[in-house]
């Protein structure tokens, strides 16, 4: 895979050797879709210029945080401080707690700050957060993370040892699919020890001290074994066969962004987009985690945590449904965007104003009857 997709030349000024990375570029693009979509929905509608641009600055800033936070809940043992938490060129970004963070921020900044209608926004901006979804899953599959159980079928895709720039940039090397099956093989420790450890002469003492006779011969060819398959793996130079769970995920993205866009242009109420966004994503990622294996999402009994925060929005979903159906419903090609009462105001005092006038234009009438009337009974 392409962890680094390219690197800048050495003379260009203030970017001359720096790497692009897939994942992040992935991100950038999704960022960038993201906005341009919702942006050209809601400004149709008439939705202040100021208004969406810091709603959706607010949204993808803290989606980033969010998605960091969940990433250290899920994994306490890997939080190495404020300075740690902050690089997020080191990977660790869980998608829910983007979408949770980023959407409860956009609620509180769009109800008591912007004081407009959250529900309207959020349908404008769901396609596109599942779109993103399509994008940054690629920006996975070409980095290795996330991916699936091992497997033999035909769907089954193999993740490379990295050497030379990605290994010395990344500090690891492979991708994180290589590099989990080969700890795993040599119970977790570094690659430099099992290097150490798989030399004849290691094997041969440890299975000495073990004992003599059959005791001794079993654990020789345990140990036997063990080093074959790390070798094999080491010689093969990538990890064993897995699902690309990366890819379906992908997959599931781009076809709720497809339904989406459908829904977008026939929506019945208010925040239908964004709750079918959340409902279709917790199921799709429901089912996904059954294929997936990495170190993402400790596991709360037979479920992992991902599934069991898509049964808890799915249960979310279904009473806002039912709520948001009866309280905000849109007649077909009616515009969902709701002005504030500050924007309300000079409108009231115009009609007002309005009103007034044509009073005013009503008394001149009026008197000019009572002048004629005073001016023919003089002529009597």
């Amino acid at each position: 895979m392409h962890p680094v997709l390219f690197r800048f030349p050495d003379w260009l000024p203030l970017l001359g050797g720096r790497a692009i990375y897939s994942y992040g570029f992935m991100l950038g693009i999704s960022f960038i879709i993201g906005w341009t979509l919702c942006h050209r929905w809601a400004s149709r509608e008439g939705m202040p210029e100021k208004q969406i641009t810091r709603a959706l600055l607010t949204i993808i800033i803290m989606s980033l945080v969010g998605s960091r936070v969940f990433y250290f809940i899920y994994n306490p043992d890997r939080w190495a401080g404020l300075g740690g938490f902050l690089r997020f060129d080191s990977g660790g970004l869980v998608a829910y707690g983007g979408l949770i963070l980023g959407t409860l921020t956009g609620y509180l900044y769009l109800r008591f700050v912007a004081r407009t209608d959250f529900w309207n926004f959020a349908d404008h901006a769901a396609p596109g957060m599942a779109l993103g979804l399509g994008f940054t899953r690629i920006g996975c599959f070409l980095f290795g993370c996330c991916y699936g159980r091992q497997t033999d079928s035909w769907l089954g895709m193999q993740f490379p040892m990295w050497s030379g720039e990605s290994a010395v940039r990344l500090g690891q090397r492979g991708a994180p699919a290589f590099v989990d099956h080969f700890r795993a093989l040599g119970d977790g420790q570094p690659y430099e020890h099992l290097a150490i450890q798989a030399s004849h002469a290691e094997r041969a003492a440890r299975a000495a001290a073990a004992g003599a006779g059959e005791l001794a011969h079993q654990v020789h060819m345990a140990f036997e074994a063990k080093y074959q398959a790390l070798g094999a793996l080491v010689m093969g130079g990538h990890s064993h066969s897995v699902y690309p769970s990366q890819l379906l995920s992908s997959l599931g993205g781009f076809l709720i962004f497809a339904i989406l866009l459908i829904l977008h242009r026939h929506r019945r109420f208010r925040g239908q987009v964004l709750l079918a966004f959340a409902g279709s994503y917790a199921i799709v990622r429901f089912f996904l985690e059954m294929i997936r294996v990495d170190f993402q999402g400790g596991i709360l009994g037979p479920l992992s945590w991902n599934q069991v925060v898509g049964i808890a929005i799915v249960g979310l979903v279904i009473p806002g449904w039912i709520y948001q159906k009866r309280r905000s419903p849109l007649a077909p090609g009616e515009s969902g965007y709701v002005r504030d009462k500050e924007d309300q105001k000079p409108s009231q005092a115009g009609k007002r104003g309005s009103h007034s006038t044509r009073e005013g234009h009503d008394r001149p009438t009026s008197s000019r009857k009572d002048s004629r009337r005073k001016t023919s009974k003089g002529n009597r």
